[in-house]
C-alpha cells in the first residue's frame, strides 16, 4: 500500500536529521539492529517484561507529530476505527531501520523483534519503502493509506513508524527518504508486566484482558513438559492464570483464545523461558530443506526429536507404514477437492487400518506454511499440538509432506505428524514375574492371605494366554470350559481375569484379585491386537482355591 517505492538504489542507510519545517526527522535515539554472518540482532536491549511498565514510546519527531492526525482523519473518512501510535512498534520499525534491502524481514524475524520489544500478541508487520520526499506530511499522507487498510480487519490496530533521510547522489537530485512502518494487531492487553523470563521454581501472575470486540478470553499454559493447563476463567473480558517454571528447562507457550464475532479465534501466543535464555539474536535463512518428500518427512522427524530432546525425552522413532498414511494425507490436503475431509476420525481410521497399523495411542498434528519450516514452527507454537510432540507414552512417529500451488501463485507445504505407541518386544517371564509379585503385595496391601503359584494353574494360564493371542482376543466360551477343566478336581472354583493390554501391570488394580483363593496362576504372551497394536501383551490371571 506504500505508495512511490524507489527500489533501483538501496544507498546505505545514513541516519541524518533534517531540520526545519515539514521535513522528516530520524529517531533521535535510533537503536537499529544488525545482520551479520547470517543472522540479524536487535541494537536495543531486550524488554524484561511482556507489557512492560512504564511503555515505550515513540521518539519525538515531525513525522510523529504530523502521522496521528492523518491516521484520524484518513480513517474516519473510510469509517474504520483509528489505530493508536504505539512505542513497541516504534521500537519495531527502528530495530530494522537498517535492513539491508526493502524486502519486508521473514515471519520468523519479525515475531522475534515483536518479542523482543515486550509484545505478546501478534507479531509486527513491518513495510519499507524509499519515498522521493523529505517532507513529513506527504510521507504521513502515504503511510496512513497502508494503516487505515490494515485497521479494517484488526480488533485493535496499533502501528509505529520511522525514517531517515538518504545522501543525495546528485546535486539535483530529488530527496529520497527511507521509511519503516510496523503494524500489528493488540487483541490482548497484559497487565500487570509478565516476566520474559522466570527462574527454575519461579512463578508469576499472567493476566489482563482482550480488547476491541473480542470477549470470553481462555488461557491456555504449555508447560516445558508440554502439559497444558487451563485454568478456569471467569465471563467478561479479564483473563488470570498462573505461570510456573517447574525444575525442568526450556520454553513454556502462553496462548489466549477469545470469541470474536461469535468464534472463537487465537489472540496471542508467545514464548516465556523458564530456567534458560531466550535468544538474543535470529537467523535469516533456514537450513537448505531436502527437494525429495522422504528428505522433508525425516527433517520434520529430527525437528520433532529436537523438541523432545530440549524436554528431556527419549527420540521417536520413524514408521514407514504410518509415514505412508500421513503422506496421503498431506497429499489430500493440498487437494481442494480432497482437503475438507482429509483429516476427519473416519477417513485417518480407514487408513490406518488398510496400512496394517493398530495403535492404543495415536496423535495427529497437521499444519501448513510457506516452507516446512514455517509449518513445523506453527506446531511447535501451538500448545495442544507440542504436547502431542512431547508426549512421554508415544515413541513412533510417522511424517507426511506435500507442496501444493495455491490459485495465488504461491507455495504451500502440509505437513502431517501421526504420532503413535508401538510396544517393544520384551522378555515375557520377566513381565510375568513382575505380576505375580506385585499381585503379592496387592494382596498384603489388602491385608488378605497370599496366594502362592501353583504350577498347573500357571502351566493353563500361560496356554490360554498363547490362544488369546493366536485369536487375538477373548477365547470362546467352550473353550474357556475347555481350558479350566483340568484344574477343575484339583480346586473347589476357580477364577480368571483376562484381557490385552499395553500396560499388563495394571491389572494388578482389579479389585478380584483381592477374594478369596489359595493358588495363583499368571499367564503373559505378546502378540498383534486389531486395534492396540503389535507387542500386545495378552495377560491371564488363574486363581482358585483348592479342595
Amino acid at each position: 500500500m506504500i505508495r512511490n517505492l524507489v527500489a533501483s538504489r538501496l544507498a546505505p542507510v545514513v541516519v541524518l536529521l533534517v531540520v526545519g519545517s515539514g521535513t522528516a526527522l530520524a529517531a533521535p535515539r535510533s537503536q537499529p539492529g544488525k545482520v551479520a554472518e547470517g543472522s540479524f540482532t536487535p541494537g536495543r536491549a531486550a524488554a524484561a517484561d511482556f507489557g512492560s511498565v512504564p511503555p515505550l514510546e515513540c521518539p519525538s519527531s515531525n513525522l510523529r507529530s504530523a502521522l496521528p492526525a492523518e491516521v484520524e482523519r484518513k480513517a474516519r473518512a473510510a469509517g474504520v476505527q483509528v489505530a493508536s501510535m504505539s512505542g513497541e512498534l516504534c521500537a519495531v520499525a527502528d530495530t530494522f531501520l537498517e535492513w539491508p534491502n526493502l524486502v519486508s524481514p521473514g515471519e520468523n524475524v519479525a515475531e522475534f523483534a515483536s518479542r523482543w520489544v515486550g509484545m505478546a500478541g501478534p507479531a509486527a508487520q513491518v513495510l519499507l519503502a524509499v519515498l522521493q520526499t523529505d517532507s513529513a506530511a506527504d510521507i504521513s499522507e502515504n503511510l496512513a493509506e497502508s494503516i487505515v487498510a490494515f485497521s479494517k480487519s484488526a480488533l485493535s490496530p496499533r502501528y509505529g513508524a520511522t525514517s531517515v533521510l538518504l545522501p543525495r547522489q546528485g546535486k539535483y537530485d530529488p530527496p529520497e527518504t527511507r521509511v519503516l512502518l510496523a503494524l500489528a494487531d493488540e487483541p490482548i492487553t497484559v497487565s500487570p508486566p509478565l516476566p520474559r523470563r522466570l527462574a527454575l521454581g519461579q512463578a508469576a501472575t499472567f493476566s489482563g484482558a482482550v480488547n476491541g470486540r473480542a470477549s470470553d478470553p481462555r488461557v491456555v499454559v504449555s508447560l516445558v513438559t508440554g502439559r497444558v493447563l487451563t485454568p478456569d476463567q471467569a465471563p467478561g473480558k479479564a483473563f488470570k492464570a498462573e505461570v510456573r517454571c517447574e525444575e525442568r528447562p526450556g520454553l513454556i507457550l502462553i496462548q489466549v483464545s477469545g470469541v470474536v464475532d461469535g468464534k472463537r479465534v487465537a489472540l496471542a501466543n508467545f514464548p516465556v523461558a523458564c530456567g534458560t535464555d531466550l535468544p538474543t539474536s535470529v537467523p535469516l535463512t533456514a537450513a537448505k530443506a531436502p527437494a525429495d518428500k522422504p528428505g522433508l518427512e525425516r527433517m520434520v522427524l529430527e525437528m520433532v526429536n529436537a523438541e523432545r530432546t530440549h524436554a528431556s525425552l527419549p527420540s521417536l522413532a520413524w514408521n514407514d507404514d504410518v509415514g505412508s498414511v500421513a503422506r496421503g494425507v498431506a497429499e489430500a490436503l493440498g487437494d481442494e477437492a480432497r482437503s475438507a475431509t482429509a483429516t476427519s476420525p473416519a477417513e485417518l481410521a480407514s487408513g490406518m487400518q488398510k496400512a496394517g497399523v493398530a495403535s492404543a495411542l495415536v496423535f495427529v498434528n497437521f499444519a501448513a506454511g510457506p516452507t516446512i519450516e514455517a509449518a513445523q514452527q506453527r506446531l511447535v507454537s501451538s500448545p495442544s499440538h507440542r504436547a502431542h510432540m512431547l508426549n512421554p507414552d508415544v515413541n513412533a512417529l510417522g511424517v507426511g509432506a506435500s507442496t501444493a500451488t495455491a490459485k495465488d501463485g504461491k507455495s504451500n507445504t502440509h505437513i502431517v505428524e501421526i504420532f503413535i505407541r508401538l510396544a517393544a518386544s520384551v522378555d515375557t517371564s520377566q513381565i510375568r514375574e513382575k505380576l505375580v509379585s506385585a499381585i503379592a503385595q496387592r494382596r498384603a496391601e489388602g491385608k488378605v492371605p497370599p496366594m502362592p503359584v501353583d504350577a498347573d494353574l500357571q502351566k493353563v494360564a500361560q496356554k490360554y494366554a498363547g490362544e488369546m493371542a493366536v485369536a487375538q482376543g477373548p477365547l470362546s466360551e467352550k473353550r474357556d470350559d475347555e481350558m479350566i477343566d483340568g484344574v477343575r478336581k484339583k480346586f473347589r472354583g476357580v477364577n480368571l481375569l483376562t484381557g490385552a493390554t499395553t500396560s499388563p501391570l495394571d491389572y494388578t488394580k482389579q479389585p478380584k484379585l483381592l477374594e478369596s483363593g489359595d493358588a495363583l496362576g499368571v499367564g503373559v504372551v505378546q502378540g498383534d491386537h486389531p486395534k492396540l497394536g503389535k507387542n500386545t501383551f495378552y495377560v491371564v490371571i488363574v486363581y482358585g482355591t483348592r479342595r
